[in-house]
């Protein structure tokens, strides 16, 4: 498990090179070699059945992430007294009790 795609792919590369040289012949496909989100998602698919998750999940992309936000913003803006728990426009939440 890694946290990038590159270096998922050099651990893929090792250990297929590492089995290759030991006369191992194992199907890598049956690992869980990868990043974390990558895996994480693998075991999902694997065992939905176990969660309460639909048949149909999908996992958003970041243009799909930022489609939702912008579908929802006007839902966010009208919070009650959101300034409060974001500040005031141009102005660190975290700097305001300060």
């Amino acid at each position: 498990m890694t946290f990038t795609e590159k270096a998922a792919q050099e651990l893929i590369t090792r250990i297929s090179n590492r089995l290759s040289e030991l006369n191992i012949r194992f199907n890598l496909n049956e690992m869980y070699l990868g990043t974390i989100h990558s895996i994480c998602l693998r075991l999902l698919e694997e065992y939905r059945d176990f969660t309460r998750l639909k048949r149909n999940f999908i996992m958003m992309d970041q243009f799909d992430q930022k489609y939702f936000i912008y579908e929802k913003i006007s839902e966010y803006e009208a919070i009650p007294n959101l300034s409060l728990i974001i500040g005031e426009p141009g102005q660190s939440a975290w700097s305001k009790n300060r």
